[in-house]
Parts: structure tokens; C-alpha cells; sequence
């Protein structure tokens, strides 16, 4: 008894081993027809094989190269492998099971993984399990998402592990040369997500540099929240939280928290060279949208901000305020002890109002406007620590960011003259600004012949043409 059932062992290892030999000499591509079949039905869209043969070593299992997914002729997806690895000792139960499909070389468009999951979704009445398949863990390397025409995330890797029942149980993406890990475990009805990146540069315009990046929150079927971001970058801290909701519509709502930003830096990246300090504010992010490609369009940004230890370039606020000419003045620099504002930001325009900027020669009140996020507009009432007393200058603000220009207001040119004439300079000329700028005031509560003219209502046939809502 013991003598057979040694040859039978051995005659079944041999048995093993000859399979092992023989499987890549199978004729794979004779069942090539039939697998772009089950696919093609699988998936809900058109399948196209390259190569395809059998391996044995170091596990048995089928290699299919150079695969295309398509829809309507458009190609959605590539990947230059796929690898199959079954347990073989499940291949003649009635539930075969997959140990492993490994994926290489997948690349796709951003804009087409809506449609792919579209197409998705409306197979399942025909998934996996309800052909009676168990597949336990997917991983794939190499991997490239087309971002834009120019930008692109990867090369990236991920390993994915399914339940039973084919749900996701565990989803692990990492960047192959970046450091930027994210990880999805599965709960009862949604997933635990981490978020962590060092020394990253995210493929986006504006390029911005983080340090470091945490994030963690949950992954719902309509909703990503993150309830706690930890960023640090520019020598500050980026803190507070996220929700992208993409159902009935598309949102963003946001709340952060900033602290000893470089100011300077960061616009430098932002390709401006304005403004420096070190900077801290609270801001609310929010922008809705019945496509994800028109969120940027809709986004609106709130907030209060603080800057200290900085300077305002290409603009001397004090050589304005003293010239008393209606002469622009451009080039030259403010430095300021400390400067803040509430800030209002659409895709087009950055409201900056209730400004305050204090040094030891200066105290600016004031508002501005940038519309197409370039054109200045905007008064600002300098007051001067001047030998002779405190003056206060009101200036006009226009040109653009790279190029601002300033100048005392209309107003205030003809008050101060006619002060400095009656009352001489110093004293008489901050009365003459003084009350030059109440008239103009009063001139403006009442309106002139000229204002009535620019502010009466269109006939009806021309009601499409407005005023600019932006003048001061």
C-alpha cells in the first residue's frame, strides 16, 4: 500500500511538472475570438489583443500584450500587458478564482475615465461574480492618466484586493517617482482615505511646491470628504478641510487656514512679483458646477488676510502722496511693517477691500480692485508722517500688476493748491486736500449734469448695455 502510494504521488508531481513545461506551448491564440468575446460583453465596449500566450513559470497563468479598449471607434484606454494568474486548483469547481491580474502600462485621458466608468456601470448585470468568477487581487505598474496636453500623473502603481462578494476592499496607489501615496480601505458604506506626498510638485498650472502633504478623511458613492489637510509649503502651514460632491451637481466647499506663508516666494510661482512678507489668513473655497471642467469657472474665494515684513514693488505709495502732481507715478517700492484686507476672488477679478497698511511713515486705508486678475482699480488714502503735520493723500490706483501706477485724485490736486496758495504749505495744503476731497463727496451724493446723463435708464431696445460696475 504504502509502494503505490508513493507512485502515486510521483507520478502526479510528474504530472505537474509536465504541465508546467508544456502550458506555453498551448496554441493560446486559437482562443482568441472567444476571449475578445467574453470581454466585449463583460465590459460593454470593444476589446482589441495583441499577443497572447500562456506562461508557466513562475506560476501558471495567460499574458495578453498590447490591449485597446474603445468606444464608437474612439480608443479610451491602452495598456501594453495584462497577466492572469488562476489557482488551478480551483479551475474545476464552479467558482474558478483568480490569485492575481497584473496590469502594465495603462494610459488614458482624464477626460475619458467618465465615460469608462459609464460604460461600466451599465454592465452590471453581467459582472464577474455573476459569471462565476472570483478575482482576489489586481496590480498594475507603469501607469500614465493624460491630464491635459501637457500635464500628466505617473508613472504610477497600484494594488487593489476584492472581497468575496467583488467589492473593493483595499485600494493603494503610489506615485513611481514621486513620493505620493494614496490609500482607500473599504468600510461598511464607504472607504477610509489617506493622502500623503513629500517634495511634490502636483501636475498642475499654476505649478506650486509642497513639502509635505497629509490628508485623511472618507470616500462616499457621491462625496469625497477630507476633514483634516495638513500642508506645509513656502516656509508656512496650509490647514483645513474638503468636500467634492458630484451629485445632483458638482461642489467644492472648502475652509483653510494659513500661516507664515513666504509670500514672496509663492507669487514668484505664480509667475508675480508684486507683493512679499510673511502671510496668514482664514479663507472660504466654494464653486459649483453641472461639469467638473466648469468648476474653475464658478470658483469663489473669501477671506481675511494679513501680511507683516513685506513690500509692495513697482509702486512708491509715499513719493505719490507728497508729489501733488497729476502725473502718474510708477517704479519703486512701499515696505510696510504690516498690511491686511478682506479678500474676494471669482475667476475674473480679486476684490481686495478694507485695506490697512502701516509702517513707521505711512498709514494706507483703502480699496482695489484686479479685474481680469491684472487691471488695477482702486483709492487708497495715504496719510503721511509729514515735519508738518499728518497729511492724508488720497490716490488713484490704475495700470496692472507688473506695472501699477498711482496719483492724488482730482479732488485733492485742486484742494491742495488752493490751500498751499491761501494758507501756505504744510498745514494749508492737508486743509486744501482735506476739503477738495469733502466737495468731491458732496459733488458725487448729488451728481452733476454729466452723472445724471451716465446713470438715466437706457431706453428699453438698448437695456444690454451697463455701466461699469468696477469705477470708483
Amino acid at each position: 500500500m504504502k509502494k503505490a502510494l508513493k507512485f502515486t504521488l510521483i507520478g502526479f508531481l510528474g504530472l505537474i511538472v509536465i504541465a508546467v513545461i508544456a502550458i506555453p506551448f498551448i496554441p493560446a491564440e486559437s482562443y482568441r475570438g472567444e476571449i475578445e468575446s467574453q470581454i466585449d460583453q463583460m465590459l460593454g465596449m470593444h476589446v482589441k489583443l495583441g499577443d497572447i500566450s500562456l506562461t508557466s513559470l513562475p506560476s501558471p497563468g495567460i499574458k495578453v500584450d498590447d490591449i485597446q479598449l474603445s468606444d464608437n471607434d474612439k480608443v479610451l484606454l491602452t495598456l501594453n500587458s495584462i497577466e492572469v494568474f488562476p489557482r488551478l486548483s480551483s479551475l474545476l469547481s464552479e467558482t474558478p478564482e483568480i490569485r492575481k491580474i497584473h496590469l502594465s502600462g495603462i494610459n488614458l485621458h482624464a477626460d475619458d475615465i467618465g465615460r469608462l466608468s459609464e460604460l461600466a456601470n451599465n454592465q452590471e448585470s453581467t459582472d464577474t461574480q455573476s459569471s462565476g468568477l472570483l478575482v482576489k487581487r489586481v496590480t498594475a505598474d507603469n501607469n500614465i492618466i493624460q491630464l491635459d496636453e501637457s500635464h500628466s500623473f505617473g508613472p504610477f502603481k497600484f494594488e487593489a484586493k476584492l472581497s468575496e462578494t467583488m467589492q473593493l476592499s483595499m485600494l493603494e496607489i503610489l506615485h513611481e517617482a514621486d513620493s505620493v501615496k494614496l490609500k482607500m480601505i473599504a468600510n461598511a458604506k464607504d472607504y477610509d482615505i489617506q493622502l500623503q506626498a513629500t517634495n511634490w510638485t502636483p501636475p498642475l498650472e499654476p505649478a506650486l511646491k509642497i513639502s509635505s502633504l497629509q490628508a485623511k478623511g472618507k470616500l462616499q458613492p457621491t462625496k469625497l470628504h477630507l476633514d483634516t489637510i495638513n500642508v506645509t509649503a513656502y516656509q508656512g502651514t496650509v490647514n483645513g478641510n474638503l468636500i467634492v460632491d458630484w451629485h445632483p451637481q458638482w461642489l467644492i466647499d472648502s475652509r483653510i487656514e494659513t500661516a507664515g506663508l513666504n509670500l514672496g516666494q509663492l507669487l514668484k510661482d505664480l509667475q508675480n512679483n508684486s507683493f512679499d512678507g510673511t502671510q496668514t489668513g482664514q479663507f472660504t473655497i466654494r464653486a459649483t458646477a453641472k461639469e467638473a471642467a466648469h468648476l474653475v469657472d464658478n470658483l469663489h474665494i473669501t477671506g481675511d488676510s494679513k501680511t507683516v515684513n513685506g513690500h509692495i514693488y513697482n509702486a512708491d505709495l509715499e513719493q505719490a502722496a507728497r508729489a501733488l502732481s497729476s502725473e502718474w507715478v510708477s517704479g519703486g517700492q512701499t515696505p510696510f511693517d504690516e498690511s491686511s484686507s478682506h479678500v474676494n476672488i471669482t475667476s475674473h477679478k480679486i476684490q481686495l477691500s478694507d485695506i490697512k497698511i502701516t509702517s513707521s511713515l505711512l498709514a494706507v486705508e483703502g480699496k482695489l480692485d484686479i479685474k481680469d486678475l491684472n487691471n488695477l482699480n482702486g483709492r487708497l488714502n495715504v496719510g503721511l508722517n509729514d515735519p508738518t503735520g499728518f497729511v492724508t493723500m488720497p490716490l488713484m490706483v490704475g495700470g496692472t500688476l507688473d506695472a501699477p501706477k498711482v496719483r492724488p485724485t482730482d479732488e485733492a490736486l485742486a484742494g491742495g493748491a488752493i490751500g498751499t496758495a491761501i494758507l501756505g504749505p504744510g498745514v494749508g495744503t492737508a486743509v486744501g486736500v482735506k476739503a477738495g476731497e469733502f466737495l468731491g463727496k458732496i459733488g458725487s451724493l448729488f451728481g452733476s449734469d454729466d452723472d445724471e446723463k451716465k446713470t438715466a435708464p437706457k431706453p428699453a431696445q438698448n437695456n444690454d448695455s451697463t455701466l461699469d460696475e468696477d469705477s470708483y
